[in-house]
């Protein structure tokens, strides 16, 4: 009884590690420090990240949209896919990833 459970704690902490949808970073390349973001959450974006996203992995059938606001308001583009190198050339205030919808 309990082997399963420590097999149900690891299956159900894999799970939850894999639970974000994009990883952004300030730097190109995929370095500096990074910052997941998880679905359909608005997330007001601070230092190192308002003034620049170098880089971007975005999970496969999701997207991202960055926005000049703190409140996901004002669009600044999509974005799908991985991007080693990324300039978005205005101040973001905030992000949010989400599954892309059937026949996009």
């Amino acid at each position: 009884m309990q082997l399963s459970s420590a097999i149900l704690v690891t299956l159900a902490t894999a799970a939850s590690a894999q639970d974000y949808l994009a990883t952004i970073y300030p730097s190109r390349g995929y370095s500096g420090p990074s910052l997941r973001i998880y679905d359909e959450e608005c997330v007001r974006l601070r230092q190192p990240f308002r003034s620049r996203i170098g880089s971007i992995k975005i999970t496969e059938d999701t997207y991202c949209e960055f926005y000049t606001t703190n409140s996901c308001l004002l669009s600044l583009g999509w974005y799908y896919g991985n991007f080693q190198s990324l300039s978005i050339d205005a101040p973001i205030g905030s992000v949010r990833c989400g599954f892309k919808d059937e026949g996009n």
